[in-house]
């Protein structure tokens, strides 16, 4: 049952993004990693749409989702997704920063953090000095900034098709994340994802 829902969302996604592709002369990436394979990618891109990405090489540069452009980020999202989905087992890395880049920032997020500030004192005490802890834990300006950008680009049914991704990776895998999994991306946006990027 659950295999079939597997195939259904993966139908539904290539459904989706099948007219989408990256504009002509469009940069990918706005930054990078010592680990991202930016010329790879970007190589790899000019074979075709998405669809050409082959997953190992998008679950082997799980960081292109943070630094893509907005454009970029529309683009290689159905693929990140469907890479996810269909080789789950080794693509963690990469689902976890789909969910990273899909989840906006709550208020909420703050106590975690100094609950997870607090942890790492209780296990290393002076691991983090005052300086530190205060840009490690603090808010992301720039990743709310970003999540509005990646969000506005996307049409309907895009936005449909990754809250059914979000749905089933909740009802699969929702115990591999207590803390900023699916059922967080989907109660602070995805759940009504027909508001332009504006989250109310």
């Amino acid at each position: 049952m659950m295999a079939d829902r597997q195939k259904d969302i993966l139908a539904r996604i290539a459904d989706a993004f099948a007219e989408r592709g990256l504009p002509p002369d469009e940069p990918m990436f706005a930054g990078g990693a010592p680990d991202l394979d930016a010329a790879g990618l970007a190589a790899l891109a000019q074979q075709g749409g998405w669809q050409v990405l082959p997953w190992n090489a998008l679950c082997a540069n799980s960081a292109a989702l943070a630094f893509a452009t907005p454009a970029a980020f529309a683009y290689l999202l159905p693929a990140c997704m469907c890479a996810s989905l269909a080789h789950y087992a080794k693509c963690g890395a990469l689902t976890s920063m789909l969910l990273t880049c899909l989840t906006p920032q709550d208020d909420s997020d703050i106590e975690t953090m100094a609950q997870l500030e607090r942890d790492f004192e209780e296990l290393e005490p002076g691991f983090l000095d005052e300086d530190s802890a205060s840009w490690v834990f603090a808010r992301d300006e720039g990743a709310d900034e970003a999540f509005e950008q990646r969000v506005a680009l996307l049409t309907g049914p895009e936005r449909d098709a990754v809250r059914a991704y979000l749905q089933h990776l909740d009802e699969a895998h929702g115990r591999d994340f207590p803390v900023f999994g699916p059922r967080e991306a989907l109660d602070r946006f995805w759940a009504a994802p027909d508001r332009d990027g504006a989250r109310t």
